[in-house]
């Protein structure tokens, strides 16, 4: 299993150059209202995207929980973006070649998502490689 876990602030007034510096956050990418993305499509919204990736499974929990304690160390700025923009969320990407995936999310992890009162999102990924048995 590996992937990317993403902080998400999305608004069609976002100002994408003022979130770097609130958060202390260097962004991984925006996307800007208008921008032309994959095929026909073009972002409704500015994006600001702050991404970490994992491994493998081990990798994950570690990563994940860094990625929750960063955001918890800045809870009231996450608030206050909370109340400014439209979408202020955590996306997990998980991916395996094979399309088998479980996880269970710990007690301390929930009590801890909970401190930041935010969406959370998971998107599973199969790169079907497994063979009919």
């Amino acid at each position: 299993m590996q992937g990317s876990i993403f902080l998400r602030i999305s608004d069609q007034e976002l100002d994408l150059s003022k979130i770097d510096d609130k958060l202390g956050i260097h962004n991984s990418r925006m996307i800007f209202k208008n921008q032309q993305l994959h095929g026909n499509r073009t972002s409704k919204y500015n994006i600001w995207l702050y991404k970490e990736k994992y491994y493998s499974e081990n990798d994950f929990d570690k990563v994940l929980y860094a990625f929750i304690d960063l955001l918890n160390s800045r809870k009231e700025i996450m608030k206050e973006l909370k109340v400014c923009y439209e979408e202020v969320c955590i996306i997990i990407y998980l991916c395996s070649e094979y399309g088998q995936i479980g996880y269970s999310l710990k007690k301390e992890f929930i009590e801890k998502l909970q401190q930041l009162d935010m969406d959370i999102s998971f998107d599973i990924l199969s790169f079907e490689l497994v063979e009919d048995m």
